[in-house]
């Protein structure tokens, strides 16, 4: 059995490097490709989407949730960005080949230079990084350096990220993470009889912890070969011959998987529809979308401003609302997720706060008519949800389970978001302050009337954010 498994391993190995390496474009992934998104999986605490699992996977060892092979000299390789999906489980089913490949992002020029490596690269290959004699050197100085209970510096947050990638390389390559199996339900005789083997005996969060790939025997181990056999066979470029007549859909594989997989705990084992609706949120990029129409609002707006044209007026209010709605719609979609009010991070924060910042500039346009407000408002939110989609190493968007600090609702509801959304008011007030320091470095009066306007709104903004931070607080 381990021979046929090596060989069919090998198998993979060759069939995927003709597809990232040399094959054609293809139309894009088979539709069962939609079935493997949605397999649950255990991961950082929670049930979440494969597709959620291998995107976050992706963005923390390569820094991108798509992958493009490098280009060869031949120009032989092909361009097409694969999805995270596609990589994730090759790492496991050809991990020779991904050792090859420069997936590893290490961008720190001093960690580069403490671990003798080329300054010019900005990736590097696992199979480098595990040969380097000095990478468990840096290694060793984190761990001395996290005995000391100091604040990393950006040094030690570099080796630590660097740490991070190569265990979870290490850990998928073993199928280790692949956490698709729930464990068997407590019955009451194994209880009385005090069974320890059974994985709900074991204390705390280990109880409900789900059966990896690299546990997982009989059946479930079987279906699991059939359903990468027919993910290669779903891969784009991947020549089909004769004999795959036999191999079946990966629709098909998944869906048996599945129904295996929930039989061993119906109890824990999710339905589709939380999982679908992650996959759809992640899909969307609600947040995106809307920066992409708060900046069409803000640009509208100033033309409102100089102009004084009603249809730039309106159509700076529709791409104003239009965006809002969407950045609504991310937060409800996050909420529903999560359970929970949307701030228990630094990514949430802000997104949260941006929401904030145009509430208030809805409020205070309507009812000072100044357009500069509604403008102000658009820039920030456009700033606040740039910084949380551009910069995912420093803004963790992943939806994680609460720190027990936070994990009470009501406290999370009252106080947090409370403190946090009279920031809101704050930036506002900081946006519209900024555009007055402009007209004052061009020599505008203090007395004119667009000043005078600007300082009244701006007064206005921090009544509004003392007394809600006063109120949180």
């Amino acid at each position: 059995m381990m021979t046929l498994w090596r060989g069919f391993l090998m198998s993979v190995l060759v069939a995927f490097a003709a597809t990232v390496g040399h094959a054609a474009s293809g139309d894009g992934p088979h539709d069962g490709m939609e079935a493997l998104k949605r397999l649950p999986i255990q991961d950082a605490g929670r049930i979440k989407p494969f597709d959620t699992f291998a995107r976050e996977t992706l963005q923390l060892v390569y820094g991108k949730e798509t992958y493009r092979a490098k280009a060869s000299g031949d120009g032989a390789a092909d361009s097409r960005e694969r999805s995270a999906m596609e990589i994730v489980m090759t790492w496991f089913l050809a991990p020779q080949f991904w050792d090859e490949q420069e997936i590893v992002e290490l961008k720190l020029a001093s960690l580069k230079e403490a671990l003798n490596l080329e300054k010019t690269r900005d990736r590097f290959t696992p199979k480098e990084m595990f040969a380097n004699d000095r990478t468990g050197l840096v290694f060793q100085e984190l761990a001395s350096f996290r005995e000391t209970k100091q604040k990393l510096t950006p040094y030690f947050q570099a080796v630590q990220r660097l740490e991070t990638q190569l265990s979870v390389y290490q850990a998928i390559k073993a199928g280790l993470m692949f956490r698709v199996i729930p464990p068997k339900p407590v019955l009451a005789s194994d209880v009385h009889a005090g069974n320890a083997a059974i994985p709900t005996a074991m204390p705390g969060k280990e109880k409900n912890r789900w059966i990896s790939l690299s546990e997982v025997e009989g059946p479930l181990k079987d279906q699991f070969s059939i359903v990468a056999k027919s993910f290669i066979h779903a891969l784009p470029g991947v020549e089909k011959s004769a004999t795959d007549a036999s191999v079946p859909s990966l629709q098909q594989a998944v869906t048996e998987f599945q129904n295996l997989a929930r039989a061993e705990n119906p109890e824990l084992y999710p339905d589709g529809k939380d999982i679908s609706i992650e996959v759809h949120y992640e899909e969307l990029h609600p947040f995106r979308i809307a920066w992409l129409l708060y900046v069409t609002a803000a640009i509208l707006m100033a033309f409102a401003w100089y102009s004084e044209k009603a249809i730039y007026v309106r159509s700076g209010w529709s791409f104003a609302i239009l965006a809002f709605l969407v950045h609504t719609y991310g937060f409800a979609l996050r909420v529903y997720l999560t359970g929970r009010p949307p701030v228990s991070n630094m990514y949430e924060s802000v997104i949260w706060v941006a929401w904030g910042t145009m509430l208030f500039a809805f409020f205070f346009e309507a009812k000072q008519r100044a357009r500069f407000i509604l403008m102000a408002g658009a820039i920030v939110a456009t700033f606040c949800n740039i910084v949380a989609d551009k910069v995912p190493h420093i803004l963790d968007s992943s939806l994680q389970p609460l720190e027990p600090v936070l994990r009470s609702n009501l406290w999370l509801t009252v106080h947090v978001l409370t403190i946090t959304i009279s920031y809101s008011a704050f930036f506002l007030a900081w946006a519209i302050g900024n555009m007055g320091l402009a007209y004052a470095v061009r020599g505008e009066a203090m007395n004119s009337p667009r000043v005078e306007s600007m300082a009244v709104a701006i007064y206005r903004c921090l009544q509004v954010g003392v007394v809600l931070l006063a109120a949180g607080i």
